[in-house]
C-alpha cells in the first residue's frame, strides 16, 4: 500500500519551497501525496500554484488572511483536525515557520501522526526576531519526528537542543530546486517578455528595466510602524540622490506595509512599486538586478543562490551562512544602517561586492538543487519499510518508526 503523505502549507514562500517536493512525491509510485492549503495567503499563494500547475486536494474552509495570529492559528487548527482525521495520513509534512506550519504540526501531533519538518533548525536565538516565526520553529522542533535541515549550522542548532541525531537529515534547501525549475521554464525571449509585461502593468519605461536596478522586498512584521516608515524614507532619499538607478519594489499585500510604502515612495521618478509578481517574473527581476535589499529569508537564499550582492535589512539573520559571502551584508533593521550600506553600494558601484564588509565567498551553501529528491528518499527509507500490512499505522516513539 502506498505511503500517504499530507502536505500542509498556506503561504507563497512555503509553496515555492514545497513545489519541488510535491513534484518528487508525485513521481514516486510508492507514495500518495495529498496537498492541503490553509489559505493564509490565498491570493499570493495561487500565483505559485498556477505557475507550477499544482493541483490542490484540500482547501480549508476558513478565511484567516486578516485575522490576528492567535485567531488564525485557532481557525486553521480546528479545520486541520478534521482533515487529518478524514485523510488518515501516514505522515504529515510541513515547511518552515509560518502559522500554517505550526497549525499543521500541532494537528499531526494531536492525532499522533508522524511529523516531518522541512527547513528545520533555523534559529536567531531571539523569540521576537523574526516574530512570530522564531517561536514557531522552536515549537515545531519539539514535536517533529524527522527534521530535514538545509545546512550543517541548522543541524548544530538542533543538536544543541538535544534533538535525537538519528532524526536529523541534511538535505539542502528546496528553494534552490525551485530556482532550477524556474530556470528551465524561462523562454528564450525572457527579457523581451518580462520587460513588455512590466511596461504594460505599471507603465515603467522599458529603458528603466535595462538600467542598473535595485530590487527591494521589505515586509517583516517586526518592522511595521515607525521602523518601516524610516526605511522607506531612506530608500526615497537614496533614489533621489541616484537618479540613474532604478528601484523596483514588489509590495506585500499586507495593508500595514502597502499603505505606508505607497504613501512614502509613490511618485518618486525612479522608484517603481509593483503588485506581488508571479514567481517567474520575480526570479527574472532577481536575475536582472544588481543589488537586492530585503528582510526576507527566502529572498536571501535566492539571492545567494544567484550570486547577487545582498543587503539584509534585519538585526539578526536565521541564515548566517550567507554572511561569509563578501557580497552579503546585514545592515540592521534601522534607517542608519541601510543608509550606510546602500549609499556605499550606489555611489561606488565599482567596489560594490568586493570592498563591502564580509569574508570569503563560497559555493552552494544552501544546496545543489536536488534537495527534494533527498527528502523523498529519506521518507521512503524511514516510513515505507514500516508499512507492511494494509491498515497498519505508523507510530513514532523516540523518533523510531514502529507499527501499532
Amino acid at each position: 500500500m502506498a505511503l500517504k503523505v499530507l502536505i500542509i502549507f498556506g503561504t507563497r514562500p512555503e509553496a515555492i519551497k514545497l513545489v519541488p517536493v510535491i513534484r518528487a512525491l508525485q513521481q514516486d509510485e510508492s507514495i500518495t501525496p495529498v496537498v492541503c492549503v490553509t489559505g493564509q495567503h490565498r491570493e499570493m499563494l495561487s500565483q505559485v500554484l498556477e505557475l507550477f500547475r499544482v493541483d490542490v486536494d484540500i482547501e480549508l474552509n476558513v478565511d484567516v488572511s486578516h485575522l490576528p495570529i492567535s485567531q488564525s492559528l485557532a481557525g486553521m487548527l480546528t479545520e486541520l483536525e478534521h482533515v487529518v482525521t478524514r485523510v488518515q495520513p501516514d505522515v504529515v509534512l510541513v515547511q518552515g515557520d509560518t502559522t500554517s506550519c505550526i497549525a499543521g504540526a500541532l494537528a499531526a501531533f494531536y492525532n499522533q501522526t508522524p511529523l516531518v519538518h522541512i527547513e528545520a533548525g533555523l534559529r536567531t536565538g531571539n523569540l521576537l526576531t523574526p516574530y512570530p516565526e522564531e517561536a514557531h520553529r522552536q515549537m515545531v522542533s519539539r514535536i517533529a519526528d524527522v527534521h530535514m535541515v538545509p545546512t550543517v549550522g541548522a543541524m548544530d542548532h538542533l543538536l544543541r537542543e538535544n534533538v535525537n541525531p538519528a532524526s536529523i537529515h541534511i538535505t539542502g534547501n528546496t528553494v534552490v530546486d525551485a530556482l532550477r525549475l524556474v530556470r528551465d521554464m524561462l523562454p528564450e525571449n525572457a527579457d523581451a517578455l518580462f520587460v513588455g509585461r512590466l511596461v504594460g502593468q505599471i507603465k515603467i519605461p522599458a529603458a528603466r528595466l535595462v538600467q542598473r536596478m535595485v530590487l527591494i522586498t521589505l515586509h517583516r512584521r517586526e518592522s511595521i510602524g515607525e521602523t518601516f516608515s524610516r526605511l522607506c524614507n531612506t530608500i526615497a532619499e537614496c533614489a533621489r540622490k541616484n537618479p540613474d538607478w532604478t528601484f523596483v519594489y514588489p509590495v506585500h499585500l499586507n495593508p500595514m506595509i502597502k499603505e505606508p510604502a505607497y504613501q512614502l515612495l509613490d511618485g518618486i521618478p525612479n522608484i517603481y512599486l509593483l503588485p506581488p509578481q508571479d514567481y517567474l517574473t520575480f526570479v527574472w527581476l532577481l536575475a536582472r538586478c544588481e543589488l537586492v535589499v530585503t528582510d526576507s529569508g527566502g529572498v536571501q537564499e535566492e539571492a545567494e543562490a544567484l550570486d547577487k550582492p545582498l543587503l539584509i535589512v534585519r538585526d539578526r539573520t536565521d541564515r548566517p551562512e550567507s554572511l561569509s559571502n563578501k557580497k552579503t551584508v546585514i545592515t540592521g533593521a534601522d534607517a542608519a544602517g541601510l543608509t550606510k550600506y546602500l549609499d556605499s553600494f550606489l555611489l561606488e558601484h565599482q567596489c560594490s561586492p568586493e570592498e563591502m564588509p564580509g569574508n570569503s565567498p563560497r559555493e552552494s551553501i544552501f544546496g545543489d538543487g536536488y534537495s527534494a529528491q533527498k527528502i523523498v528518499t529519506i521518507l521512503k527509507h524511514r516510513y515505507i519499510s514500516a508499512k507492511k500490512c494494509v491498515g497498519d499505522k505508523i507510530h513514532t516513539v523516540d523518533n523510531d518508526a514502529e507499527l501499532i
